[in-house]
């Protein structure tokens, strides 16, 4: 299964959400896509692995997004 996970924040303000992703399993590597921080107009991407995964804390930027891409 590969599983997308988004999500926006429609504020002029930053915001930091929990997002649970423990129901994914062990074994699986995943991709964030954010709003970068210090220039809007870039987007900052990761790798990890969901092993270690429980709560998972994301920073959206004001009025950006996220998506998180596991496979």
């Amino acid at each position: 299964k590969i599983w997308y996970i988004a999500g926006i924040n429609g504020e002029a303000v930053e915001k930091q959400i929990d997002i649970d992703l423990s129901f994914i399993g062990k074994g699986k590597t995943g991709t964030i896509y954010n709003d970068n921080a210090t220039n809007i107009a870039m987007l900052y991407s990761a790798r990890f692995d969901t092993a270690p995964l429980g709560n998972t804390k994301i920073t959206l930027q004001p009025n950006g997004g996220f998506l998180i891409v596991i496979e």
